[in-house]
Formats: structure tokens, sequence, C-alpha cells
């Protein structure tokens, strides 16, 4: 067969040459262009699916790998006996017959049969074994490739899954801390507005009590004033009537027999007393002229104690109390007739003090006639007044004789029914007061607890907010103390220790060439240069001992000749110092006073502490002092020199400031660096336990689908054996006769919404059947036949078009089989165990 002219193969595809296709539709031979196999490597494909299998045509495998076929291999095509070339010996070509005039028809002679050779079969056997070795070490190696490239991909996937869930887990909780944050500012604000509104609504709640109590106080009071008016009006009323009927009774004739009288004040309302019935008393004496009652002369009362009301007329009652006019009070008018409550204290006279059981104090003016002890006193107008007995004359004892019944009084009913209406609205009167008297004191007893709960919780709060100030003080102060104690620690890491000085050498005729260069020593600071003569106006600014300012004993200490350093503080001579002796050379920290220094000023560092300025130190002069007078270096060269050390100073400081802060930062940055160590072990950790938790869900995926489809095969054996529910009942309703009647349960609705199989299944698998189906079973349904073959599965899904089923179930399968295979693949690799084929 002659090959056809191939074409060049499409980019990306590649190439089979020296190819040929064995029976169940795989092609083996020769591949080029691939990335996964070697050059010229022999491979075998699956069986082809899509293309015509010919020299220059793409074909597609069932596993959807596409090849360009090159130029067939010698006995391609259905491939017979050249996968046995070298089995047996070839036969020899046959040469074409030469052209003759036929001979005569005669029997042909049978071929000779081609001789075997066993070296060459066991040649060939070889070889194929080690191809197919070859081919399945080969396989084996791409399919490593494929798991390990599978593997990789999905660990990539995993960390970004996990980077993207960290990040969304990190803005999760930065917007849950911003909300919690904002939560507790409104639960703040909520609550401070609560606390607000309760006081408000606390303070007017007592506001409206106050004025409902002084409002009901204030009622009280009106209340008792007009009773007690009322009552003083009826009280004058009745003492008129009493009046009244007293001196009509006083102008009538006496009727009584002459020469009786009423022998006692004492009576009663319906009788007389048995002593009056049985006593024997002489006859009267004759009469004779009636002489005046003497009359009681009252005692001189003395003046009121000051605030204290006084009653005059007064009289008190068989309880205690007393009545009478008053005077000299707040509460009632002058002259008003009153009724006190039971006297506790004090002498019942005239011109004494007297406390009643309520507390109230009365002084007793003028008593009343009838006072003291009161016996008829109460009851007048309620009989006649008796008449006053005259006093017997001095004469001889009559015979005795029984003496004749006095007279009873003539009762008056309507004396006594006044009498009981006055004494009654004289206790309702008493009762009132002292209800409302109870009522000021209830009330006075409550407000003095309601000041004295306000004025506690005002001490309270008052404390409170001083041990505030007092803890706040506390901690500034032990703030401060803490800076202080960091820059003098920091301040004395700096400084270097002062050299001591020399003692103040000189000469007098120093050599000449130190005449015209004498630096000073390197070793040791410069000497001190003085002047022995000073120019007049240093003497008059040179300080004096008794120039120094005085140092207050217990006061700040003074610096004296002070002047101010480079970097702000005040260098001198300190005096009054516990720290220092005085005249000890000091510099202080930066001063923190604004403004210009001057003598007598008040100052205070950055640090906190405060210092007085005494005489300020006098200006240098350049080329003065001792020195410059002997030919010596002078006050200039020291100031110079002094302004170097203070710069060396301050470069000093600088240093190590700097270096303290490069030793933070690296601290600063270690911390950081183990923070991040710990988030990225804490991520690890929770990717690790993600990874075990998606783990055990996987395997207890795999287990369920495992004892599902174990479930599945053992109910379809039990219905290929006929052990099926439904196949019993359709026996049975099929073995119903034409003119029976058939039983009620396959009219019954649930029997026949059982026998409604929208989704028909049926399996057949067979090496000659590509693919089969029928059509679904009811209008609404569909039908799925399959089968199962090494490496695929076929599935031939039916409906009607009108439902649209047939997509839908297409894509439903092919999904469920994919997550089948990815669950499963996914559990091999985990294992360790093959890749599964599902």
């Amino acid at each position: 067969k002659k090959a056809r002219a191939s074409s060049s193969a499409p980019p990306g595809v590649p190439t089979i040459s020296g190819w040929r296709q064995f029976p169940d539709g795989s092609i083996t031979g020769r591949i080029s262009g691939s990335p996964n196999f070697s050059e010229g490597e022999k491979v075998e494909t699956s069986p082809i699916a899509k293309g015509n299998v010919e020299e220059g045509g793409v074909v597609t495998t069932g596993s959807g790998s596409r090849y360009f076929l090159g130029e067939a291999g010698t006995g391609g095509g259905g491939g017979g006996g050249g996968l046995f070339d070298g089995l047996f010996g070839a036969p020899a070509p046959t040469p074409a017959p030469a052209p003759a005039a036929p001979p005569a028809p005669q029997k042909q002679a049978k071929a000779p049969l081609p001789k075997f050779d066993a070296g060459a079969a066991s040649a060939l056997q070889e070889r194929l074994a080690k191809a197919n070795a070859d081919r399945e070490a080969k396989e084996a190696a791409r399919q490593q490739r494929q798991a390990e490239a599978a593997q990789l991909r999905e660990e990539k996937r995993i960390e970004a899954e996990r980077v993207r869930e960290e990040k969304a887990r990190e803005a999760e909780e930065r917007r849950e801390e911003a909300k919690r944050a904002k939560d507790r500012r409104e639960a703040a604000a909520r609550a401070a507005q609560e606390r607000r509104e309760e006081a408000e609504a606390r303070k007017r709640g007592e506001a409206e009590e106050r004025k409902r109590r002084q409002e009901e106080q204030r009622e009280a009071v009106a209340r008792a004033a007009e009773q007690r008016k009322r009552a003083q009006v009826e009280q004058r009323e009745a003492a008129a009537r009493a009046a009244e009927e007293r001196r009509s009774e006083a102008a009538k004739p006496p009727q009584d027999k002459p020469g009786l009288s009423i022998p006692s004040p004492t009576f009663s309302l319906f009788g007389g007393s048995k002593e009056q019935d049985s006593e024997v008393i002489p006859p009267p004496p004759p009469p004779t002229p009636a002489k005046k009652a003497p009359v009681k002369k009252a005692r001189a009362s003395s003046s009121a104690p000051p605030g204290v009301p006084t009653i005059s007329g007064w009289r008190q009652f068989p309880d205690g109390s007393i009545t009478g006019r008053i005077s000299g009070s707040p509460n009632f008018s002058e002259g008003e007739k009153v009724e006190t409550s039971p006297i506790a204290k004090g002498n019942v006279e005239e011109g004494g003090v007297v406390t009643t059981g309520s507390g109230s104090r009365y002084f007793l003016g003028e008593a009343g006639t009838g006072g003291g002890g009161g016996g008829g006193g109460l009851f007048d107008g309620l009989f006649g007044a008796p008449a006053p007995t005259p006093a017997p004359a001095p004469a001889a004892p009559p015979a005795p004789q029984k003496q004749a019944k006095a007279p009873l009084p003539k009762f008056d009913a309507g004396a006594a029914s006044a009498l009981q209406e006055r004494l009654a609205k004289a206790n309702a009167d008493r009762e009132a007061k002292e209800a409302a008297r109870q009522q000021r004191q209830a009330e006075a007893a409550q407000l003095r607890e309601e000041k004295r709960i306000e004025a506690e919780r005002v001490r309270e709060e008052k404390a409170r907010e001083a041990e505030e100030r007092r803890e706040e003080a506390k901690r500034a102060a032990e703030e401060k103390r803490q800076k202080a104690a960091a820059a003098a620690a920091q301040k004395k890491a700096v400084e270097k220790p002062k050299p001591t000085m020399s003692s103040p050498t000189f000469q007098l005729f120093p050599p000449k060439q130190e005449e015209t260069k004498a630096p000073p020593p390197k070793a040791a600071p410069p000497s001190p240069t003085f002047q022995l003569f000073p120019p007049k106006s240093e003497r008059a600014s040179t300080p004096t001992p008794k120039a120094k300012a005085k140092v207050t004993k217990g006061g700040p200490p003074t610096i004296n000749n002070w002047k101010v350093a480079g970097d702000g503080g005040i260098a001198g001579r300190i005096t009054g110092s516990d720290a220092f002796r005085d005249g000890e050379k000091v510099s202080t920290s930066p001063i923190a006073t604004k403004g210009a220094f001057k003598e007598g000023m008040m100052v205070t560092t950055t640090s906190g502490s405060k210092y007085r300025l005494g005489t300020e130190a006098a200006a240098a002069v350049e080329g003065g002092g001792f020195g410059s007078f002997f030919g010596g270096g002078g006050g200039g060269e020291v100031e110079k020199k002094r302004e170097i050390n203070s710069k060396n100073d301050d470069a000093a400081r600088l240093r190590e400031e700097k270096r303290v802060s490069a030793a933070l930062a690296a601290e600063e940055r270690r911390a950081e660096a183990k923070r991040k160590k710990e988030e990225a072990e804490l991520r690890r950790r929770e990717a690790a336990s993600k990874k075990e938790a998606d783990a055990e869900k996987r395997r207890r995926r795999v287990a369920m689908l495992r004892d599902a489809a174990k479930a599945h095969v053992g109910y379809l054996g039990m219905a290929g054996k006929g052990q099926g529910v439904d196949r019993h009942l359709f026996g049975l309703s099929m073995m119903v006769g034409k003119r029976e009647a058939p039983p009620k349960l396959f009219s019954n609705p649930t029997f026949v919404k059982a026998k409604t199989w929208r989704i028909s299944t049926s399996h057949l698998t067979h090496p000659k059947f590509d693919n089969w189906g029928w059509g679904e079973v009811v209008p609404d349904g569909v039908g799925v036949a399959y089968s199962i073959h090494p490496g695929r599965c076929v599935f031939n899904v039916t409906a009607r078009k009108e439902t649209g089923y047939s997509p839908k179930m297409a894509y439903l399968l092919e999904e469920a089989l994919e997550e089948m295979r990815e669950l499963l693949e996914a559990e091999a690799l985990g294992s360790g165990t093959a890749r599964s084929k599902l």
C-alpha cells in the first residue's frame, strides 16, 4: 500500500509514527513532540473515540488525549501477521511469472510450510516482555509525575486558600474589634446617658416628693388652723351660752329652804352620795352676817423666759393638762384659749415653767379661779353655781339631831349637752393638733434623714474623687521619679569621670620656649589661673562671701557664681543641698523655666529639681589672670578648653543616646521577629489542624460512599435473584384474571405512585456494545442506560424534548462522577496506594 503524503501536526499535538491499530481500537507506535515521553519512545494509546484512523489524521482517545498519525508501520490497519513477524521464517518472495500462453489446466502442488525457528520465537518473546516492562515502567513513571504534579498543585492551592482565609480572618478580626470598640463606646455612652437620666429622674422625683410633702404639710397646717379657728369660735359661743345660762340662773329666786345649803361641792348627776343620805349633821347655827370670802392673793409672777409662751388664767385638769389664755406664741393669737398636753416636767404653780409630754414649754402666769386641783370648775354651768356658804358663828354645839337631806341640784340637760360637745370638740382639736405635730415631726425626721443620706453621698463622692486625685498624683510622681532616675542614669553613664585638679603651681620666670608657646599638658586638665591684682572693674564685680545669697533652711539649694551651659543647664557652686557639699561645683539638667535668667530667680529643671540663682559669674577677660601677668595661659584659653570639653560631652551623650536608641530598635526588631515567628508557627499549626480535619472529613465521606455502593450492590444482587418487593407485587398483579376484580391494593394511590418511576435505570456491559439505551417509562421521567468499561463509563440519557431533562441529568451525572473521582484520588494520594480508575 502506498503511503499518503502526511501533513504537519497541529501545534501542541504529539505525532505517532510507524503506528498500527489493535482490535480494541487502541494504537501503538513511536511518539515525538510530547512533553511526557522521550523522542521515539514506543507508546500505546487508549481506544480511539474520535477522528479518522489514517495517515495524516488527528484522533482523540477515550481519555481525551489527541495525537497526529504520521506514516503507518508495515502490517498496519487491522494488524494481522505483523505481530508475529519472526515467529516463523518469512516466506520467500514469489517472483512475478513471465507472460506466456496459458498452459494446459493441471492440479497445482501444495506450497511447502515454513520451517519453525525456536530461537527466533524465544527472542521475539523476550523482546515483547521487555517492551511490555518498559511500557509499564514508563506508564508508572508518568503516573508518578502526574501524581506529584497534582500533589504540588493541591499544596499550592491549599497554601493559597490558607493565606486567603488568614487574610479574611484577620480582616474579620479587625472588623470585629472595630465593632466591639464601637459597641463599647456606644455602651459607655448609653450607660452615661442612663446615669444622667437616672440622676435627673431621681432629682425630679425628689423635688416632686418634697413639693408634695410641703403641699401636704401646708394643707395639714391649713386644716389644723381651720379646725382650731372653728373650735375656738364654738368654744367662745359655748362659753357665751354658758355664761348667759349662769346669769339667768343667778337671776332666778332661790327655792331652797332657809338655813340650808349644799354642804359640799361634790355631787352626783343621778342622786346624792351615800354619806349625804346617812350622815347626821347638827343643826345649823343661827344666821350671821355674811362675810366676803377671802380672796387668794395672786403671786407676783416673774417674767417668762425668752421664747417661752405664757399661759394666764390657767387651771389644771385631772389628766394633768392645763387650759388657759396664751400669749407670746407664734402659733396662736394673743389671748387665745388653749389646752396643753399632760404636764411631764416642772412645778405647776404661778411663775413656774412646765414641759408637756409632747416637749412644749410654757410659763404659768396668774392662775384662774378654781385652779389647782380643778374640781367643779370643769362643770361650771352644768348646774347652777352653789351660793357661797357663810362662815358659821361660834356657838355651843346643839343637841345632835338628824339633818334633813339637802335638796338635789336641778339637772340642766342643755348645759350637759353643751358641755359634752365642748369636751368632744376639745378632744378632736387636741387629737388633730397631736396628729399635725406628729406629721411635722415625721416630715422633719424624713427631711433630716434625706439630708444625712445626701451629705453621706456627697462626702463619699468627694472622698472617692480625692482618692482618685491622690492616686493620679502618685502615678504622676512615680512616672516623674522614673523619668528623673532614667535621665540621671543616662547622664551618669554618659558623663566621664572628672579628673582631679592639679595644684595651682606657676613659674615666675618661665623659659623662653614656654613664653612663646606653653600648651597645657594633655594628660591633665589645665591648672586654674587667677589674678593677684585684678582690675578695679573686676574687684567691684567679684562677689565676696558677704554678698552671697542666704540659703533658707528647708528651701531649694542656691547656685552662686552661675552661668548658662551649652545644653541649657546651669553650672556653678551649690550651697544648701543635702546631696552636695557647700561650694561644690555642679551642672544641672536643662532648665524648663522660660524667660531670661537673673539673680534671685527660682528655676526648675526638666527632671523636676528646683534651684535659686544666687550671684552670677563674672565674664572672663581674654588674656587676663595670673597667667597673663606672668606670661602663662590666659582665661580665654581655659574657656575654649571648657567649651571643647562641653562639646565633647555633648557628642558623647549624643552617641550614647544613639546607642541606646539602636539597642531599643534592635530589641523591638527581635521582638517583632519573635512575634512573626510565633504567628507563622500558629498558622502552620492551624493549617495542619485544618488539613487533618479535611482528611478526616474526606475519610468519612469515602467510607459513606463505599457503604452506599456496597448497599447498592447488595440490593442489585437481591433484585437479580427476584427478591425485590416490586417484582413480587408485579407478579401478583399479572396473576389476576381478565374477568376477576383486582385487589384494592393495586388501585391504592400510594401503590400507584410507587409504580411511577420517573428515573428508570438499567446496566448492560459488553465489549461489543459501544452504546445502547431506551426511552423514559413515564411522560415526565428519564431513562438512563449505562455501561461500565475499564477506564470509562458510558451513559445514555433519554427524555422528552419539552421537559429538558436530558442535558440536566447528563450534567448532574458527570458532576457526581467527577466528585467521586476527586474524592477517591485524594484518598489514594493520602494513603499512598495506586490511583483510582473510577
